[in-house]
């Protein structure tokens, strides 16, 4: 089965193809098993819910979570124009 061929959140035959969440699949090139496209967007129509009107970052308790949200927002932002 091609990555075309996947549905969103579906594993590619990498076996750790979910697990991928700060860099893409070996297999599939898919982050969490969505497209780059798609979950950079998904990252910029949602920052109010990331952060906060301070700049705080939202929902992240620990320090790996404050960390992992800092790096897709990176992500995100670095890619933009790819949209």
């Amino acid at each position: 089965m091609s990555k075309h061929e996947l549905i969103d959140g579906e594993p590619c035959e990498h076996r750790l193809c979910l697990s991928h969440i700060s860099h893409p699949c070996e297999g599939c090139g898919r982050i969490g098993g969505i497209p780059l496209p798609s979950i950079w967007r998904k990252y910029l129509e949602n920052l109010h819910e990331i952060i906060g009107a301070s700049g705080e970052l939202l929902g992240a308790e620990t320090i790996r979570e404050r960390e992992e949200a800092k790096l897709n927002l990176r992500i995100a932002l670095a890619n933009i124009d790819k949209l």
